[in-house]
């Protein structure tokens, strides 16, 4: 932590002008209270941030003057919706940049494979001015206010981000298509394989997204409904050949034309669609878990045409990993739980959490255990380091509270 960015946090603080009129919360103060926060409690709150304001070991511990002046929740509410988001997310850029060329390309799970999905997180208080109204029942949230995430994650951390608050984003053909197609319009690096999920599979998203690759050099690997209707042209397993592995073992590798409307006519662009069938049975699905279905059998879709079609299914089994990364967000470190509810705010708590997610792998990495039991391991040192390092703790009425107290004669 003591090789934050420090200068370069200070030197786009003055370029963006954030800390113009702030006299007590500083853009520096703000976001070591909040990376502070993350790291010592799981559940994050505007009055728990306040609280720690006054802890005088903070400058001493980030080797910054930054003052331990208290606060109030609405001074922290007020500034996290005024702050410019491009502050934190320039500091974002920064760390993770910096992160990666520290990092033994080992130690990264495929880096060169893109995971994008989304995700919701649903305000509790209904505070929200705008937000996404997923029109379920009160068993999953009711009329409650949401927003959705959409993140590209490359195995260590997110590359790109993006907050969706308007209703059109409820549809997973607006949400998922926009990441998606950001991510690949982002992409500066050849060889990238974009893996997402069912989510958007209009023919014309599909053929946009493929002509990016074609230009990026890259790829992508999605999926389809089972009924999702085709014209094979070619097929690429030779009659009696068994393509199969422990996991899965593939029943149809095709060089073949979506339909598009209307259902009579196919389109003009090529994919290869690839029809899996999963070796061990999934679990069955409950009468009461109406929500939940597990299918026998998935349907592929990709625009590589040369790679091994087992290596392609088990490219989309690493989607997989960005669902247990939105997991460790939300339980670790409050990402489900809005701590400001206007969109200004928001986007600084998204940046705020990937900063920290970043610092925490970094330590996990290097200590060679779990992103969770890294933050254990990092706030018993925090805490340590505190002990060891005692510095007189002011009384209201201006006694310094670390003397002993001596007891008066009898």
């Amino acid at each position: 932590m003591r090789q934050l960015p420090l200068d370069f946090m200070a030197q786009t603080a003055d370029e963006l002008k954030v800390d113009y009129k702030a006299k007590k919360l500083s853009a520096l103060r703000l976001f070591s209270l909040l990376l502070i926060g993350f790291l010592r409690n799981n559940d994050m709150s505007q009055r728990k941030i306040c609280e720690q304001s006054s802890s005088i070991w903070l400058d001493e511990f980030l080797q910054i003057d930054i003052g331990a002046t208290p606060l109030s929740h609405s001074s922290i509410a007020e500034r996290l919706s005024s702050i410019n988001p491009k502050y934190f997310a320039q500091i974002y850029d920064e760390i993770l940049m910096r992160a990666q060329r520290i990092i033994d390309p080992t130690d990264l799970e495929d880096s060169n494979i893109i995971r994008i999905d989304t995700t919701l997180v649903a305000e509790t208080s209904a505070k929200l001015s705008e937000g996404i109204n997923t029109g379920v029942n009160n068993r999953f949230g009711g009329q409650k206010k949401h927003i959705k995430y959409g993140m590209a994650y490359d195995g260590f951390s997110a590359v790109l981000e993006k907050v969706f608050t308007k209703q059109t984003a409820s549809s997973e053909e607006i949400a998922l298509r926009d990441t998606v197609i950001a991510t690949a319009e982002n992409e500066s690096e050849p060889g990238r394989v974009f893996v997402f999920d069912r989510g958007t599979t209009g023919y014309n998203t599909l053929c946009y997204i493929k002509d990016i690759c074609i230009q990026k050099n890259c790829h992508f690997v999605s999926r389809l409904k089972l009924g999702r209707i085709y014209h094979i042209e070619q097929s690429n397993i030779t009659v009696g050949t068994i393509l199969k592995d422990d996991e899965f073992e593939v029943i149809e590798d095709n060089m073949a034309f979506l339909n598009r409307p209307p259902k009579s006519s196919y389109g003009k662009e090529r994919f290869r669609i690839i029809r899996v069938k999963f070796i061990k049975p999934r679990p069955k699905t409950l009468p009461s878990a109406k929500r939940r279905r597990y299918e026998s059998e998935m349907l592929l879709i990709t625009d590589d045409f040369e790679s091994d079609v087992l290596d392609i299914v088990h490219m989309y089994k690493k989607r997989w990993s960005i669902e247990v990364f939105y997991k460790f967000l939300k339980q670790n470190l409050s990402f489900s739980h809005l701590l400001s509810t206007s969109k200004n705010g928001i986007e600084v708590m998204l940046y705020m959490t990937l900063i920290a997610a970043v610092l925490l792998k970094l330590y996990a990495i290097s200590n060679g255990i779990g992103p969770t039991l890294a933050q254990s391991r990092m706030v018993i040192q925090l805490e340590n380091w505190i002990y060891t390092h005692p510095l007189p703790q002011i009384c209201p009425n201006g006694h310094d509270a670390t003397k002993s107290l001596e007891i008066p004669p009898d």
